[in-house]
């Protein structure tokens, strides 16, 4: 269903799960599972936050990193499609944050 409206979604954040994982496909979307808190260490973190600004978006994620990607959690996550974002119910100025 998204390739048949390319540009349109920049990221799909999904339900966590126990090791979190980052990719992004093809078209340029970003995919976002978090790790599940549930499966945190006592006093372990996992959650971050998902900002959108004019031409990128970046991605604050605190604890647990995903298992499967050595590097980490990336931060500065381009838009795919010409860089722009076309429309937010969260709009705040030059840019909108999600908290998940």
């Amino acid at each position: 269903a998204l390739e048949a409206h390319p540009g349109v979604v920049a990221c799909w954040i999904s339900g966590a799960d126990a090791a979190g994982s980052y990719a992004r496909d093809s078209h340029g979307v970003h995919h976002i599972n978090p790790p599940a808190a549930v499966h945190c260490e006592v006093n372990e973190d996992a959650f971050g936050m998902l900002q959108g600004f004019d031409g990128r978006l970046k991605l604050q994620m605190m604890g647990r990193p995903p298992l499967r990607r050595p590097q980490g959690w990336p931060e500065n996550l381009s838009l795919p499609q010409g860089n722009a974002l076309v429309a937010s119910p969260f709009l705040d100025g030059d840019h909108w944050s999600s908290l998940f």
